[in-house]
């Protein structure tokens, strides 16, 4: 295939899986993540988890201005990424541009823009997709800043890290990119302290546009710093998953993050095919760098200091369970992987592995896109079951109880956590026909509580572990009363 034919099947992958996104907008909300926020489109509210600290208002002022077009939450939200994220193929293809992959650019353009898992990502109710594009934009702006004076470049770069901090405070490790970038220039252009303290007041600045906001919303300053004080606590020490409350050992972490988050599901999305061609695409870089000395370029070395930084960042302080906060890492292997791939004029073995890749994303992407759009996750399922069940009920769940707020489910639900509780609530509601879920099961049994005589399965319900990783397996109990 010569590189005319490359380029117009590059773009044409880009087209398709572009108006797949749009043509299959995603219409359900499936954890209480994102319940947080699609109820956060009609009323926003800290203090009520309307989304859940830190806010991110930029993400819910985009699904606001979309909200005007659509009355369906989830929809605004998901249509907003997509929107954002489409724009930031420009800093993409300008990024491989300059990271010298040349003719072949708008392919590598397209084995990012067409990752599966990505685009099923951006296709979300949450704040994962908006980022990413912030990211992709705040990379480039941050390369320009590298290749030319950082004096005439480096305000767009603290510009974009507002807007990605803004969106998602949780990808902060990436403010190590203005800091080498500073760095840089003290080192061999011999920056001033004062042209530091004046950038250092511009990016506290861009900071501060979204900061501010959000202590309006609050009210005042003591309360916005208690509030955060009280999530970041619980984040780091109790329910958030990361190193300190989790019992996993670090290997455990280290194997689930790199091979099953990154690798297997943000790169892969769960396909066999897919693993093996980046696989085989990963051995092809290492013997260019290795044996061939094709070294990647610059900037790509900066990539690799970034992507370092936020893998750490993942690996001690992030959810473990979920894949979604791998998505810069796998999106970032996939930059730095084509960076080295197709710099200067590839071999046909890797332009033709290359274009295999685009043609596979693209397809597993799409057919996960449609899937998504149109199979309800397992927490719809529950709802709908027990909503035709025409008797009273009282469903006691964990994060189910979220979603169940913002369907308006007609039957009672709470959140319940331990078992001594639970008797006493059940005991309040006689004449009631008592649910619980298998989350809530295991939860007493962890406590120590023999419960296997005093449940029957009342059903199970299932979704794609993709969209939902966590709450994608629902089993359904019955409590037998005495």
């Amino acid at each position: 295939m010569g590189e005319r034919a490359l380029q117009l099947y590059s773009l044409l992958a880009i087209l398709i899986a572009a108006f797949a996104l749009f043509y299959y907008i995603n219409p359900y909300i499936s954890s209480f993540d994102a319940a947080d926020f699609a109820l956060a489109i009609n009323r926003f509210d800290l203090l009520a988890m309307q989304p859940h600290f830190p806010g991110y208002p930029y993400f819910i002022l985009g699904g606001k201005i979309i909200s005007f077009f659509t009355d369906n939450p989830a929809k605004a939200l998901s249509l907003f990424n997509g929107l954002f994220y489409v724009t930031s193929l420009y800093p993409v293809y300008r990024m491989f541009k300059s990271l010298g992959t040349g003719n072949y650019s708008i392919l590598a353009t397209a084995a990012l823009f067409t990752s599966s898992f990505l685009l099923v990502s951006v296709n979300q109710p949450m704040s994962e997709g908006a980022a990413l594009a912030s990211l992709w934009w705040f990379l480039w702006s941050l390369q320009t800043a590298f290749l030319k004076p950082a004096k005439k470049t480096i305000i767009p770069t603290l510009f974009w890290l507002g807007i990605l901090l803004g969106i998602r405070l949780s990808y902060i490790p990436f403010v190590l990119g203005p800091g080498l970038l500073l760095l840089r220039e003290w080192r061999s252009r011999g920056l001033k302290a004062g042209a530091l303290i004046r950038y250092a007041a511009i990016a506290f600045l861009f900071q501060l546009i979204w900061v501010a906001g959000l202590i309006a919303t609050e009210g005042s300053i003591k309360g916005f710093f208690t509030l955060a004080l009280s999530f970041t606590g619980g984040h780091f020490e109790e329910w958030g998953g990361t190193a300190a409350s989790s019992s996993a050992p670090i290997w455990e972490r280290l194997y689930t993050l790199a091979a099953g988050n990154m690798f297997w599901t943000g790169m892969s999305a769960h396909s066999i095919f897919l693993a093996c061609l980046f696989g085989i695409l990963a051995i092809i870089g290492l013997y260019q760098i290795t044996i061939s000395k094709r070294l990647p370029d610059r900037f790509a070395i900066i990539l690799i200091w970034l992507f370092s930084a936020y893998f750490l960042w993942a690996l001690f302080a992030q959810n473990i369970e979920k894949a979604r906060h791998a998505l810069p890492l796998s999106g970032m292997a996939i930059i730095i992987l084509m960076a080295v791939l197709l710099k200067e004029k590839p071999g046909k073995v890797v332009t033709i592995l290359c274009t295999l890749l685009v043609a596979a994303q693209a397809y597993t992407g799409i057919k996960l896109l449609r899937m998504q759009s149109a199979e309800p996750p397992a927490v719809y399922q529950v709802a709908e079951y027990v909503g035709s069940m025409g008797e009273k009920v009282m469903v006691y769940t964990h994060e189910e109880s979220r979603v169940f707020d913002y369907l308006r489910v007609p039957f009672s639900h709470k959140k319940i956590f331990t078992y001594d509780v639970f008797l006493y609530d059940s005991g309040l509601y006689e004449d009631y026909t008592i649910l619980l879920t298998g989350k809530v099961a295991e939860g007493f049994m962890e406590q120590g509580v023999d419960i296997h005589g005093k449940i029957e399965e009342a059903g199970e319900f299932h979704s794609n572990p993709l969209f939902e990783p966590i709450y994608n397996d629902i089993t359904l109990y019955r409590w037998k009363k005495n």
